[in-house]
């Protein structure tokens, strides 16, 4: 409820938008934010966790917050076991082929057109019992799908409180990937963590699962407002 607060006075939320449990947690990774009454030298001046995010995403790991009042909170950072070797999902859209870190791949499935719905702005599908966000390689990237519309593939990654769809055009398999460093200008290209030469030659760009989540968390708390307002309901 502080953090909620807090975030609130930041102007980072509405105050009337709903939040689970996860998506409250999140934004304590915010540039800035510190719950915190009075400044030290240790608090209270909002820096600190932004940093330990954007240092553990440089290395292609994750950072995810657990908390229960009474109970205690617990801090989860993830990491390849190695740095310069992973092994990927080899995906294809269009002409392209993109490697997703087979740590973060939770399940693939074949999906039908009409199993993708549209809320407001964006595209959801139904995972069993749970309704989750769905992006498009090829329209985040502007490229050319070449895929039968009527059917394609969604690779869910993430974590089993943190989930995403991204919406390819064929699984290839699987592959271990030798991590090469992107030049500037292309480190500014959203969901790209690197690039890899495969063993036919081929240039293959790895995904950044953590930057496609952050996206689709901010993605998942939208959509919440919009049906909570279009509701009528002020929780």
């Amino acid at each position: 409820e502080q953090v909620r607060k807090k975030a609130v006075s930041a102007g980072l939320i509405h105050e009337h938008k709903m939040l689970s449990d996860v998506e409250g947690f999140s934004l304590i990774f915010e540039p800035g934010f510190s719950t915190s009454k009075t400044v030290t030298d240790v608090s209270g001046r909002g820096v600190g966790l932004d940093v330990v995010k954007k240092q553990v995403e440089k290395l292609s790991g994750t950072v995810s917050v657990w908390s229960e009042p009474g109970t205690g909170t617990r801090f989860t950072i993830k990491l390849p076991l190695t740095l310069a070797i992973i092994q990927g999902l080899l995906v294809r859209v269009g002409a392209n082929i993109f490697a997703v870190p087979i740590t973060s791949v939770l399940e693939t499935m074949k999906v039908k057109a009409e199993e993708i719905k549209r809320i407001d702005n964006y595209e959801v599908f139904n995972l069993r019992e749970d309704v989750v966000s769905l992006l498009r390689l090829h329209t985040l990237f502007h490229i050319q799908s070449e895929a039968d519309e009527s059917t394609r593939y969604i690779v869910v990654v993430g974590s089993k409180d943190s989930r995403i769809g991204i919406l390819v055009d064929s699984l290839i398999g699987e592959e271990d990937v030798v991590i090469k460093p992107l030049k500037d200008r292309f480190t500014r290209s959203p969901g790209i963590a690197g690039a890899s030469i495969l063993g036919d030659g081929t240039v293959s760009l790895i995904i950044d699962v953590a930057q496609l989540l952050d996206l689709g968390m901010k993605m998942g708390i939208e959509e919440r407002h919009h049906r909570q307002f279009a509701g009528g309901e002020r929780g």
